[in-house]
């Protein structure tokens, strides 16, 4: 049987929901409220999964690795961003190359220019340079990518081990798709193809898996040279809606995965495993003083009774006809037989004091079914019943 990808993302949209639940229940943990805020934030991006917008693509990198003039010669228009090679930054605030028809959809990337695009149902965004000195320029890039689909990071020669550009990245690295653009490629002194390959190992350490559909080198001087082409096509090519959809269900998981992953969710787990090992010795604790119940004279005489009073009782529900009337009697004989063995077990010295009180109880047992383990043996000895209440207490 087929399965419907939007009842699969329905039931996980409800799990997550449940979570938070629980999350924000246990209010007494620090790291309680951080993961009920993640999984807030996931839930309200899972509002937005089925919305009709354009796929939005926000390109990230630092100062002077040419995001501007890149995004100028994908867009096709020379001055759609503005450049210099003195002024830093340029970028001041998001620039925008949408459709006229998608700009409409287009509600979360705050104050923004935009230029107009010749392509529908791709929005490509150029953003202020994320390792600004401005606060407000990494406000804004910030806000762009959280609200983008696809990130298309932007290095260079100068700029391809940038400490701080690395530390953005791995923040937003589980929650997004990604492009990487080397820029300035007809800059380079050595072989384009051996500093692929060392832009790939920066890559991998920052946990990407660097394939040659995802990594270009290119220069936005000369777009008929390198990856250019390969790059445009990569970000333009047509989709269908129900592809735009997929891609945004894609995004919505990883924001789950990002939500209860985390210095948070490693915390907690952390907790858990501390508590684990007590947990264990109070398992141990309970299961040593059954055990030894069991293997005691009583124990055995009582498990016995169980054991024909089950047999009994079986019959009873599966025979038709006229044995069956025989067979019932019996079975509830045996539980009559199982009540007074259970009373004579509970016996402690001559008096009905010690008596009664097991024998009222196994008979109700009896009557209602048989009961737990623990009021079983509570009433066959006092030494179990005592190691039993302990370990509760602990």
């Amino acid at each position: 049987m087929a399965i419907d990808p939007q009842n699969e993302l329905a039931s996980v949209v409800r799990r997550v929901e449940q979570l938070r639940v629980e999350a924000l229940a246990l209010d007494t943990l620090p790291e309680s409220p951080h993961i009920a805020h993640g999984l807030s934030v996931a839930l309200q991006r899972g509002q937005d999964a089925t919305m009709a917008r354009p796929v939005c693509v926000a390109m990230l990198g630092g100062t002077g690795v040419g995001k501007s003039a890149l995004f100028n010669a994908l867009v096709g228009m020379s001055e759609a961003s503005a450049v210099s090679n003195h002024v830093r930054p340029c970028t001041r605030n998001a620039i925008i190359a949408a459709a006229p028809g998608d700009r409409a959809l287009l509600h979360d990337f705050g104050p923004a220019d935009f230029v107009t695009s010749p392509v529908r149902d791709v929005v490509l965004i150029d953003t202020p340079d994320i390792d600004s000195v401005e606060t407000a320029h990494r406000h804004c890039t910030r806000k762009v990518v959280d609200a983008a689909d696809v990130v298309l990071y932007v290095a260079s020669p100068d700029k391809r081990a940038n400490f701080v550009i690395h530390e953005e990245i791995l923040r937003w690295a589980s929650r997004k798709r990604w492009f990487f653009a080397f820029n300035k490629t007809d800059t380079l002194q050595s072989d384009p193809e051996t500093v692929r390959k060392d832009f790939g190992r920066q890559l991998e350490q920052l946990g990407f898996e660097p394939r040659r559909d995802v990594v270009f080198m290119l220069s936005a001087t000369e777009p008929d040279q390198y990856d250019f082409e390969r790059l445009r096509t990569a970000l333009y090519s047509a989709r269908t809606a129900r592809q735009g959809l997929v891609l945004r269900e894609d995004l919505l998981l990883r924001q789950f995965r990002h939500a209860i992953t985390g210095d948070a969710v490693e915390s907690l787990r952390a907790r858990v495993q501390k508590a684990q090992g007590p947990l264990d010795g109070l398992r141990a604790r309970v299961w040593s003083v059954y055990r030894e119940a069991l293997a005691s004279t009583r124990g055995e005489r009582v498990i016995g009774t169980l054991y024909r009073r089950h047999l009994w009782a079986g019959l009873s529900d599966s025979l038709r006809g006229p044995l069956w009337i025989p067979v019932f009697l019996r079975a509830r004989a045996a539980r009559l037989s199982l009540a007074w063995s259970v009373g004579r077990l509970a016996w402690r010295g001559p008096g009905l004091t010690t008596l009664l009180p097991a024998g009222w109880k196994a008979l109700s047992a009896a009557v209602g079914g048989t009961g737990s383990l623990y009021g079983l043996f509570s009433e066959t000895g006092q030494e179990h019943a005592r190691r039993l209440r302990e370990v509760a207490l602990d």
